[in-house]
Protein backbone atom coordinates (compact mmCIF):
# COMPACT_ATOMS: atom_id res chain seq x y z
CA UNK A 1 0.00 0.00 0.00
CA UNK A 2 1.29 3.46 -0.92
CA UNK A 3 2.53 5.39 2.13
CA UNK A 4 2.32 9.17 1.75
CA UNK A 5 3.31 10.03 5.33
CA UNK A 6 6.47 8.07 6.00
CA UNK A 7 9.56 7.76 3.91
CA UNK A 8 11.17 4.51 2.85
CA UNK A 9 13.87 5.08 5.50
CA UNK A 10 11.66 5.82 8.47
CA UNK A 11 10.15 2.34 8.30
CA UNK A 12 13.54 1.11 9.55
CA UNK A 13 13.59 3.37 12.61
CA UNK A 14 14.25 1.70 15.94
CA UNK A 15 14.84 4.84 17.95
CA UNK A 16 13.14 5.21 21.31
CA UNK A 17 10.71 7.98 22.15
CA UNK A 18 12.27 10.85 24.07
CA UNK A 19 10.46 13.13 26.55
CA UNK A 20 9.45 16.73 26.08
CA UNK A 21 11.40 19.27 28.11
CA UNK A 22 9.34 20.29 31.16
CA UNK A 23 11.83 22.18 33.33
CA UNK A 24 14.66 24.69 33.27
CA UNK A 25 18.03 23.01 32.73
CA UNK A 26 21.74 23.77 32.40
CA UNK A 27 24.11 22.07 29.98
CA UNK A 28 27.56 22.54 28.47
CA UNK A 29 26.51 22.04 24.84
CA UNK A 30 22.98 22.75 23.63
CA UNK A 31 22.23 21.40 20.15
CA UNK A 32 19.02 22.67 18.56
CA UNK A 33 17.92 20.15 15.94
CA UNK A 34 17.89 16.36 15.95
CA UNK A 35 18.63 15.56 12.33
CA UNK A 36 21.87 14.05 11.08
CA UNK A 37 23.82 17.28 11.71
CA UNK A 38 22.69 17.70 15.31
CA UNK A 39 23.22 14.02 16.15
CA UNK A 40 26.70 13.99 14.61
CA UNK A 41 27.65 17.22 16.42
CA UNK A 42 26.75 15.48 19.69
CA UNK A 43 28.78 12.45 18.65
CA UNK A 44 31.88 14.46 17.72
CA UNK A 45 31.78 16.54 20.91
CA UNK A 46 31.02 13.64 23.26
CA UNK A 47 34.74 12.96 23.71
CA UNK A 48 35.27 16.52 24.97
CA UNK A 49 32.08 17.32 26.90
CA UNK A 50 29.99 15.01 29.07
CA UNK A 51 27.01 17.33 29.47
CA UNK A 52 25.41 17.60 26.02
CA UNK A 53 21.72 18.21 25.28
CA UNK A 54 19.78 17.84 22.01
CA UNK A 55 16.35 19.44 21.64
CA UNK A 56 14.19 18.64 18.60
CA UNK A 57 10.88 20.31 17.81
CA UNK A 58 9.51 17.14 16.19
CA UNK A 59 11.02 13.64 16.39
CA UNK A 60 14.70 12.91 15.83
CA UNK A 61 15.56 12.66 12.12
CA UNK A 62 11.86 12.73 11.10
CA UNK A 63 11.94 15.85 8.92
CA UNK A 64 14.60 16.56 6.26
CA UNK A 65 17.05 13.81 7.29
CA UNK A 66 14.44 11.05 7.19
CA UNK A 67 13.37 12.09 3.69
CA UNK A 68 16.77 12.18 2.02
CA UNK A 69 17.91 9.96 -0.85
CA UNK A 70 20.92 8.82 1.20
CA UNK A 71 23.67 9.55 -1.35
CA UNK A 72 27.19 9.93 0.05
CA UNK A 73 29.20 11.75 -2.59
CA UNK A 74 31.22 14.84 -3.36
CA UNK A 75 29.76 14.94 -6.87
CA UNK A 76 27.13 17.53 -5.98
CA UNK A 77 25.38 17.65 -9.32
CA UNK A 78 26.59 20.38 -11.65
CA UNK A 79 28.53 22.61 -9.26
CA UNK A 80 32.31 22.76 -9.68
CA UNK A 81 32.32 24.73 -12.93
CA UNK A 82 30.11 27.36 -11.28
CA UNK A 83 32.23 27.40 -8.13
CA UNK A 84 35.38 28.06 -10.15
CA UNK A 85 33.61 30.77 -12.14
CA UNK A 86 32.07 32.56 -9.13
CA UNK A 87 34.50 31.77 -6.29
CA UNK A 88 37.79 31.07 -7.98
CA UNK A 89 39.95 27.97 -8.24
CA UNK A 90 41.22 28.01 -4.65
CA UNK A 91 37.74 28.17 -3.09
CA UNK A 92 36.38 25.52 -5.46
CA UNK A 93 39.26 23.22 -4.53
CA UNK A 94 38.60 23.79 -0.82
CA UNK A 95 34.94 22.89 -1.35
CA UNK A 96 35.92 19.66 -3.10
CA UNK A 97 38.56 18.71 -0.55
CA UNK A 98 36.27 19.47 2.39
CA UNK A 99 33.52 17.24 1.04
CA UNK A 100 35.98 14.51 0.06
CA UNK A 101 37.36 14.58 3.60
CA UNK A 102 33.83 14.23 4.97
CA UNK A 103 33.07 11.42 2.51
CA UNK A 104 36.19 9.47 3.52
CA UNK A 105 35.49 10.07 7.21
CA UNK A 106 31.91 8.77 7.01
CA UNK A 107 32.62 5.72 4.87
CA UNK A 108 35.65 4.74 6.97
CA UNK A 109 33.62 5.17 10.16
CA UNK A 110 30.90 2.86 8.84
CA UNK A 111 33.47 0.24 7.85
CA UNK A 112 35.60 0.45 11.00
CA UNK A 113 32.63 0.18 13.36
CA UNK A 114 30.89 -2.39 11.16
CA UNK A 115 27.71 -0.31 11.14
CA UNK A 116 24.81 -2.18 9.55
CA UNK A 117 23.36 0.54 7.31
CA UNK A 118 23.33 -1.01 3.81
CA UNK A 119 26.47 0.80 2.70
CA UNK A 120 26.92 0.39 -1.07
CA UNK A 121 30.13 1.55 -2.76
CA UNK A 122 29.24 2.54 -6.30
CA UNK A 123 29.73 5.22 -8.97
CA UNK A 124 28.19 8.69 -8.93
CA UNK A 125 27.13 9.73 -12.42
CA UNK A 126 26.23 13.16 -13.74
CA UNK A 127 24.41 12.58 -17.03
CA UNK A 128 23.20 14.80 -19.87
CA UNK A 129 19.58 14.31 -20.86
CA UNK A 130 19.63 17.21 -23.34
CA UNK A 131 22.13 18.96 -25.61
CA UNK A 132 22.25 21.89 -23.19
CA UNK A 133 23.23 19.49 -20.42
CA UNK A 134 25.90 18.00 -22.66
CA UNK A 135 27.65 21.38 -22.68
CA UNK A 136 27.23 21.58 -18.88
CA UNK A 137 29.05 18.28 -18.59
CA UNK A 138 31.88 19.48 -20.82
CA UNK A 139 32.40 22.46 -18.49
CA UNK A 140 32.15 20.26 -15.42
CA UNK A 141 34.67 17.84 -16.92
CA UNK A 142 37.16 20.68 -17.37
CA UNK A 143 36.53 21.69 -13.75
CA UNK A 144 37.22 18.12 -12.58
CA UNK A 145 40.48 18.11 -14.53
CA UNK A 146 41.53 21.43 -13.00
CA UNK A 147 40.65 20.33 -9.47
CA UNK A 148 42.14 16.85 -9.76
CA UNK A 149 38.85 14.99 -9.25
CA UNK A 150 39.11 11.37 -10.39
CA UNK A 151 36.53 10.82 -13.13
CA UNK A 152 35.57 8.99 -16.31
CA UNK A 153 33.89 10.56 -19.35
CA UNK A 154 31.61 8.56 -21.60
CA UNK A 155 29.19 9.11 -24.46
CA UNK A 156 27.81 5.60 -24.76
CA UNK A 157 24.29 4.82 -23.60
CA UNK A 158 24.18 3.74 -19.94
CA UNK A 159 20.56 4.51 -19.02
CA UNK A 160 17.38 3.15 -20.62
CA UNK A 161 16.48 6.58 -22.02
CA UNK A 162 18.33 8.90 -24.38
CA UNK A 163 21.43 10.52 -22.88
CA UNK A 164 24.18 12.50 -24.60
CA UNK A 165 27.10 11.93 -22.23
CA UNK A 166 27.99 11.14 -18.64
CA UNK A 167 30.63 12.15 -16.11
CA UNK A 168 31.35 9.36 -13.64
CA UNK A 169 33.12 9.61 -10.27
CA UNK A 170 34.09 6.14 -9.03
CA UNK A 171 34.04 4.90 -5.45
CA UNK A 172 31.12 6.93 -4.13
CA UNK A 173 28.42 5.47 -1.85
CA UNK A 174 24.84 5.26 -0.64
CA UNK A 175 23.43 4.06 2.65
CA UNK A 176 20.37 3.79 4.90
CA UNK A 177 20.62 6.99 6.94
CA UNK A 178 18.14 5.84 9.60
CA UNK A 179 20.01 2.60 10.32
CA UNK A 180 23.21 4.63 10.54
CA UNK A 181 21.78 7.20 12.95
CA UNK A 182 20.21 4.53 15.15
CA UNK A 183 23.71 3.13 15.61
CA UNK A 184 25.14 6.57 16.42
CA UNK A 185 22.34 7.21 18.93
CA UNK A 186 23.23 3.94 20.62
CA UNK A 187 26.67 5.41 21.31
CA UNK A 188 25.24 8.60 22.88
CA UNK A 189 23.85 7.16 26.11
CA UNK A 190 25.09 10.13 28.15
CA UNK A 191 23.50 12.74 25.89
CA UNK A 192 20.20 14.19 27.12
CA UNK A 193 17.60 14.27 24.33
CA UNK A 194 14.22 16.02 24.27
CA UNK A 195 11.70 15.70 21.44
CA UNK A 196 8.66 17.90 20.69
CA UNK A 197 10.59 20.79 22.23
CA UNK A 198 10.75 23.91 20.09
CA UNK A 199 13.22 26.69 20.82
CA UNK A 200 11.90 30.14 19.91
CA UNK A 201 14.72 32.37 21.10
CA UNK A 202 18.43 32.24 21.84
CA UNK A 203 20.39 34.82 23.80
CA UNK A 204 24.17 35.05 23.61
CA UNK A 205 25.98 37.96 25.22
CA UNK A 206 28.86 38.64 27.59
CA UNK A 207 26.76 37.76 30.63
CA UNK A 208 24.82 34.65 29.61
CA UNK A 209 24.06 32.11 26.89
CA UNK A 210 20.64 30.47 26.89
CA UNK A 211 17.62 29.38 24.87
CA UNK A 212 13.89 29.70 25.55
CA UNK A 213 11.31 27.10 24.47
CA UNK A 214 7.69 27.62 23.45
CA UNK A 215 6.67 26.51 26.96
CA UNK A 216 8.95 29.23 28.38
CA UNK A 217 11.56 26.88 29.80
CA UNK A 218 15.12 28.16 29.92
CA UNK A 219 18.15 26.15 28.79
CA UNK A 220 21.43 27.66 29.96
CA UNK A 221 24.54 26.56 28.07
CA UNK A 222 28.20 27.29 27.46
CA UNK A 223 27.73 26.81 23.71
CA UNK A 224 24.69 26.66 21.44
CA UNK A 225 24.74 24.83 18.10
CA UNK A 226 21.83 25.65 15.79
CA UNK A 227 21.41 22.60 13.57
CA UNK A 228 17.69 23.10 13.11
CA UNK A 229 17.67 23.37 9.32
CA UNK A 230 16.73 27.05 9.48
CA UNK A 231 19.05 29.17 11.67
CA UNK A 232 17.85 31.77 14.13
CA UNK A 233 19.94 33.96 16.38
CA UNK A 234 18.65 36.99 18.23
CA UNK A 235 21.71 39.14 17.67
CA UNK A 236 21.73 38.65 13.89
CA UNK A 237 18.46 37.20 12.74
CA UNK A 238 18.67 38.00 9.03
CA UNK A 239 19.56 34.58 7.68
CA UNK A 240 16.35 34.58 5.66
CA UNK A 241 18.20 37.06 3.41
CA UNK A 242 21.08 34.60 2.91
CA UNK A 243 19.33 31.25 2.58
CA UNK A 244 16.28 30.20 0.65
CA UNK A 245 14.06 27.09 0.65
CA UNK A 246 14.08 24.61 -2.21
CA UNK A 247 11.85 21.59 -2.68
CA UNK A 248 11.97 18.20 -4.35
CA UNK A 249 9.92 15.01 -4.55
CA UNK A 250 10.82 11.36 -4.11
CA UNK A 251 9.01 8.26 -5.33
CA UNK A 252 10.11 4.69 -4.59
CA UNK A 253 8.98 1.99 -6.98
CA UNK A 254 9.39 -1.68 -7.58
CA UNK A 255 12.19 -2.62 -9.95
CA UNK A 256 10.95 -4.01 -13.28
CA UNK A 257 11.49 -7.69 -13.92
CA UNK A 258 14.57 -6.78 -15.95
CA UNK A 259 16.95 -4.34 -14.25
CA UNK A 260 17.35 -1.59 -16.83
CA UNK A 261 19.54 0.73 -14.72
CA UNK A 262 23.13 -0.23 -13.83
CA UNK A 263 23.95 0.22 -10.15
CA UNK A 264 24.98 3.81 -9.46
CA UNK A 265 23.94 7.25 -8.25
CA UNK A 266 22.56 9.20 -11.20
CA UNK A 267 21.54 12.84 -11.57
CA UNK A 268 21.32 15.29 -14.47
CA UNK A 269 22.31 18.97 -14.49
CA UNK A 270 19.23 21.02 -15.41
CA UNK A 271 15.54 21.07 -14.52
CA UNK A 272 13.62 18.92 -14.55
CA UNK A 273 16.09 17.07 -12.33
CA UNK A 274 15.89 13.27 -12.20
CA UNK A 275 17.99 11.55 -9.54
CA UNK A 276 18.08 7.73 -9.61
CA UNK A 277 19.47 5.13 -7.23
CA UNK A 278 18.64 1.68 -5.87
CA UNK A 279 17.53 1.02 -2.29
CA UNK A 280 17.22 -2.33 -0.55
CA UNK A 281 14.69 -3.71 1.93
CA UNK A 282 14.37 -7.35 2.99
CA UNK A 283 16.84 -8.31 0.23
CA UNK A 284 14.56 -6.77 -2.41
CA UNK A 285 15.74 -3.89 -4.58
CA UNK A 286 13.69 -0.78 -5.28
CA UNK A 287 14.30 2.21 -7.52
CA UNK A 288 14.37 5.56 -5.72
CA UNK A 289 13.55 8.41 -8.06
CA UNK A 290 13.89 12.03 -6.92
CA UNK A 291 13.47 15.34 -8.68
CA UNK A 292 11.14 18.07 -9.97
CA UNK A 293 13.32 20.37 -7.85
CA UNK A 294 12.57 24.07 -7.66
CA UNK A 295 12.75 27.10 -5.38
CA UNK A 296 9.84 27.13 -2.93
CA UNK A 297 8.75 30.59 -4.09
CA UNK A 298 7.91 29.27 -7.57
CA UNK A 299 4.32 28.49 -6.69
CA UNK A 300 3.00 25.42 -8.45
CA UNK A 301 0.71 22.41 -7.98
CA UNK A 302 2.39 19.94 -5.63
CA UNK A 303 0.44 16.89 -6.79
CA UNK A 304 1.01 17.78 -10.43
CA UNK A 305 4.77 17.97 -9.89
CA UNK A 306 4.88 14.64 -8.07
CA UNK A 307 2.79 13.09 -10.84
CA UNK A 308 5.29 14.35 -13.43
CA UNK A 309 8.11 12.63 -11.55
CA UNK A 310 6.19 9.35 -11.40
CA UNK A 311 5.26 9.59 -15.07
CA UNK A 312 8.94 9.91 -15.95
CA UNK A 313 9.66 6.79 -13.89
CA UNK A 314 6.93 4.84 -15.64
CA UNK A 315 7.77 5.93 -19.18
CA UNK A 316 11.57 5.89 -18.97
CA UNK A 317 12.35 3.35 -16.21
CA UNK A 318 9.31 1.03 -16.52
CA UNK A 319 8.23 1.57 -12.90
CA UNK A 320 4.64 0.34 -12.78
CA UNK A 321 4.08 0.43 -9.02
CA UNK A 322 5.18 2.94 -6.39
CA UNK A 323 5.24 1.99 -2.72
CA UNK A 324 6.36 5.34 -1.24
CA UNK A 325 6.19 8.93 -2.34
CA UNK A 326 7.05 12.06 -0.42
CA UNK A 327 7.98 15.72 -0.49
CA UNK A 328 11.15 17.20 0.98
CA UNK A 329 12.49 20.67 1.57
CA UNK A 330 16.02 21.92 2.06
CA UNK A 331 17.78 25.27 2.09
CA UNK A 332 20.39 26.67 -0.27
CA UNK A 333 22.56 29.75 0.18
CA UNK A 334 22.52 32.64 -2.23
CA UNK A 335 26.25 32.18 -2.93
CA UNK A 336 26.24 28.35 -3.34
CA UNK A 337 28.29 27.66 -0.19
CA UNK A 338 26.71 26.24 3.00
CA UNK A 339 26.83 28.30 6.20
CA UNK A 340 28.86 26.48 8.85
CA UNK A 341 30.64 27.99 11.82
CA UNK A 342 30.56 30.48 14.64
CA UNK A 343 28.13 33.38 14.58
CA UNK A 344 30.23 36.53 14.97
CA UNK A 345 32.36 36.54 18.15
CA UNK A 346 29.88 34.55 20.18
CA UNK A 347 29.23 31.17 21.77
CA UNK A 348 26.73 30.24 19.06
CA UNK A 349 27.31 28.10 15.98
CA UNK A 350 25.16 27.29 12.97
CA UNK A 351 25.06 24.78 10.12
CA UNK A 352 22.59 25.20 7.28
CA UNK A 353 21.99 25.57 3.52
CA UNK A 354 23.33 22.17 2.46
CA UNK A 355 21.48 22.43 -0.89
CA UNK A 356 20.24 18.80 -0.84
CA UNK A 357 23.73 17.33 -0.34
CA UNK A 358 23.51 16.94 3.41
CA UNK A 359 25.14 13.57 3.91
CA UNK A 360 28.72 14.74 3.38
CA UNK A 361 28.00 18.32 4.45
CA UNK A 362 26.50 17.27 7.80
CA UNK A 363 29.63 15.26 8.58
CA UNK A 364 31.77 18.23 7.55
CA UNK A 365 29.70 20.54 9.78
CA UNK A 366 30.05 18.29 12.82
CA UNK A 367 33.84 18.13 12.39
CA UNK A 368 34.20 21.87 11.79
CA UNK A 369 32.04 22.85 14.77
CA UNK A 370 33.86 20.34 16.98
CA UNK A 371 37.17 21.92 15.99
CA UNK A 372 35.94 25.47 16.54
CA UNK A 373 34.50 24.75 20.00
CA UNK A 374 37.63 22.86 21.08
CA UNK A 375 39.81 25.73 19.83
CA UNK A 376 41.39 23.87 16.93
CA UNK A 377 42.09 25.48 13.58
CA UNK A 378 40.00 24.07 10.74
CA UNK A 379 41.33 24.85 7.27
CA UNK A 380 37.83 25.20 5.82
CA UNK A 381 36.36 27.61 8.37
CA UNK A 382 36.79 30.69 6.19
CA UNK A 383 35.13 29.12 3.14
CA UNK A 384 31.99 28.22 5.09
CA UNK A 385 32.06 31.20 7.47
CA UNK A 386 28.39 32.20 8.08
CA UNK A 387 29.41 35.84 8.62
CA UNK A 388 30.91 36.25 5.15
CA UNK A 389 29.65 38.94 2.80
CA UNK A 390 26.57 38.01 0.78
CA UNK A 391 26.40 41.09 -1.41
CA UNK A 392 26.10 39.09 -4.62
CA UNK A 393 23.83 39.66 -7.59
CA UNK A 394 21.94 36.46 -6.74
CA UNK A 395 21.37 37.61 -3.14
CA UNK A 396 19.97 40.95 -4.26
CA UNK A 397 17.88 39.37 -7.01
CA UNK A 398 16.42 36.73 -4.72
CA UNK A 399 15.47 39.14 -1.97
CA UNK A 400 13.91 41.58 -4.43
CA UNK A 401 11.66 38.68 -5.48
CA UNK A 402 10.49 38.19 -1.89
CA UNK A 403 8.24 41.25 -2.04
CA UNK A 404 6.72 39.92 -5.25
CA UNK A 405 6.25 36.48 -3.70
CA UNK A 406 4.54 38.03 -0.65
CA UNK A 407 1.96 39.85 -2.78
CA UNK A 408 1.58 36.83 -5.04
CA UNK A 409 0.51 34.70 -2.06
CA UNK A 410 -2.11 37.30 -1.16
CA UNK A 411 -3.61 37.07 -4.64
CA UNK A 412 -3.80 33.26 -4.77
CA UNK A 413 -7.26 32.04 -5.59
CA UNK A 414 -9.15 30.14 -2.91
CA UNK A 415 -11.90 27.57 -3.37
CA UNK A 416 -15.27 29.29 -3.47
CA UNK A 417 -17.67 26.33 -3.35
CA UNK A 418 -16.16 25.14 -0.04
CA UNK A 419 -15.84 21.52 -1.11
CA UNK A 420 -12.85 19.69 0.33
CA UNK A 421 -12.17 15.99 -0.17
CA UNK A 422 -11.56 13.66 2.77
CA UNK A 423 -7.85 13.21 3.36
CA UNK A 424 -7.06 16.53 1.69
CA UNK A 425 -6.83 20.19 2.52
CA UNK A 426 -7.24 23.55 0.87
CA UNK A 427 -7.44 27.28 1.38
CA UNK A 428 -11.11 28.28 1.34
CA UNK A 429 -12.64 31.73 1.20
CA UNK A 430 -15.76 32.54 3.19
CA UNK A 431 -17.16 36.07 3.45
CA UNK A 432 -13.89 37.52 2.14
CA UNK A 433 -11.79 35.65 4.70
CA UNK A 434 -9.37 32.82 3.94
CA UNK A 435 -9.16 29.73 6.09
CA UNK A 436 -6.94 26.69 5.93
CA UNK A 437 -9.11 23.57 6.02
CA UNK A 438 -8.09 19.93 6.28
CA UNK A 439 -10.56 17.05 6.57
CA UNK A 440 -9.24 13.67 7.67
CA UNK A 441 -10.48 10.29 6.44
CA UNK A 442 -12.94 10.10 9.34
CA UNK A 443 -14.48 13.43 8.40
CA UNK A 444 -12.94 15.47 11.22
CA UNK A 445 -12.25 19.05 10.13
CA UNK A 446 -9.19 21.10 11.16
CA UNK A 447 -9.33 24.87 10.55
CA UNK A 448 -6.41 27.30 10.84
CA UNK A 449 -5.68 30.86 9.78
CA UNK A 450 -3.32 30.33 6.79
CA UNK A 451 -0.92 33.18 7.57
CA UNK A 452 2.73 32.46 8.41
CA UNK A 453 3.68 33.90 11.83
CA UNK A 454 7.16 34.75 10.51
CA UNK A 455 6.46 37.57 8.03
CA UNK A 456 2.75 37.14 7.30
CA UNK A 457 2.93 35.45 3.90
CA UNK A 458 -0.17 33.48 2.97
CA UNK A 459 0.40 29.74 3.21
CA UNK A 460 -0.26 27.08 0.57
CA UNK A 461 -1.74 23.69 1.38
CA UNK A 462 0.49 20.84 0.21
CA UNK A 463 -1.64 17.76 -0.45
CA UNK A 464 1.46 15.58 -0.93
CA UNK A 465 2.78 16.08 2.63
CA UNK A 466 -0.50 17.31 4.23
CA UNK A 467 1.20 20.50 5.38
CA UNK A 468 0.78 24.25 5.09
CA UNK A 469 3.90 25.59 3.36
CA UNK A 470 5.22 29.14 3.22
CA UNK A 471 6.64 29.99 -0.23
CA UNK A 472 8.49 33.03 1.17
CA UNK A 473 10.94 31.58 3.71
CA UNK A 474 10.06 27.92 4.01
CA UNK A 475 8.11 27.56 7.26
CA UNK A 476 5.98 24.42 7.25
CA UNK A 477 3.07 23.44 9.45
CA UNK A 478 1.21 20.18 9.94
CA UNK A 479 -2.49 20.18 9.01
CA UNK A 480 -3.38 20.79 12.68
CA UNK A 481 -1.12 23.86 12.82
CA UNK A 482 2.00 22.41 14.48
CA UNK A 483 5.16 24.10 13.19
CA UNK A 484 7.49 21.53 11.61
CA UNK A 485 10.23 23.62 10.06
CA UNK A 486 11.47 27.07 9.16
CA UNK A 487 11.72 30.47 10.84
CA UNK A 488 8.13 30.68 12.13
CA UNK A 489 8.30 31.35 15.90
CA UNK A 490 5.10 29.51 16.79
CA UNK A 491 2.37 27.11 15.65
CA UNK A 492 -0.70 28.14 13.71
CA UNK A 493 -3.74 28.60 15.90
CA UNK A 494 -6.26 25.79 15.54
CA UNK A 495 -9.60 27.59 15.21
CA UNK A 496 -12.73 26.36 16.96
CA UNK A 497 -15.09 27.30 14.16
CA UNK A 498 -17.66 25.44 12.08
CA UNK A 499 -17.40 26.53 8.45
CA UNK A 500 -20.27 24.23 7.40
CA UNK A 501 -18.06 22.48 4.86
CA UNK A 502 -19.37 19.19 3.54
CA UNK A 503 -16.50 16.81 2.84
CA UNK A 504 -16.37 15.08 -0.52
CA UNK A 505 -15.65 11.38 -0.50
Amino acid sequence: MLDMKKSFWLEFSKKQDYPKLKENIKTDILIIGGGITGILCAYELSNYYKDITIVEQNELYHTTTGYTTGKITYQHGYCYANLIKDKGMARAKDYYEANKMAFDYLVNQIKEHNIDCDLDITDAVLYAKTKAEYYDLLKERRAYEALGIDHHWGENQILPFKTYAYLKVPGQASFNVVKYLDHILGRLSDVKIYENTKVTETVDNDQEVYAITTDNYKIEAKYIINASHYPFYKGFNFYFLKVYPTIAYVAVGKVPHEELVPNGLYINSQNPIYSIRYAVRDNEKYLMLAGQSRDANQIDDFKKELSALKTFGKEELSIDEYIYEWYNQDYDSTDMIPLIGRVKSSHSYIATAFKKWGMTTSVLASIMIRDLITKKVNKYQELFNPNRSFLTFKTIKYNLKMGKTFFKTKLLKAIIDNNVKKGEGSIVKIINRKYGVYIDQDGKTYVVKPICPHMKCTLLFNNVSKTYDCPCHGSRFRYDGKCLDGPAPRDLELLDIDLKIQPLS
